[in-house]
């Protein structure tokens, strides 16, 4: 139920992909239940959620993590998600 709901929430709100960056740990998860699910349903629902939330560069998920962690720089984490709008409304120009 939890999955299907973040599916609804996602698409109603048009949050896609920013999530990755304020719950870093979001994609280990999902990752983690696609590998360890038995029940194809649940299973499908996951990989719907994935599809809803969007692809996201790898590595750049590993910089957030990186940054994260990095105890100096907790700041630049939270404003990732804006610089990324800004960016991405300058490339829509």
């Amino acid at each position: 139920m939890a999955i299907h709901t973040l599916i609804s929430i996602i698409v109603n709100t048009g949050f896609v992909v920013k999530p990755y960056f304020y719950y870093p740990e979001l994609l280990t998860i999902i990752t983690n239940l696609v590998q360890t699910e038995q029940n194809m349903k649940i299973r499908k629902l996951i990989l719907k959620l994935i599809g809803t939330l969007g692809a996201v560069d790898p590595y750049l998920i590993k910089q957030v993590i990186r940054q994260r962690d990095d105890e100096e720089a907790p700041e630049q984490l939270y404003l990732l998600p804006q610089i990324l709008e800004q960016d991405e409304n300058d490339a829509g120009m």
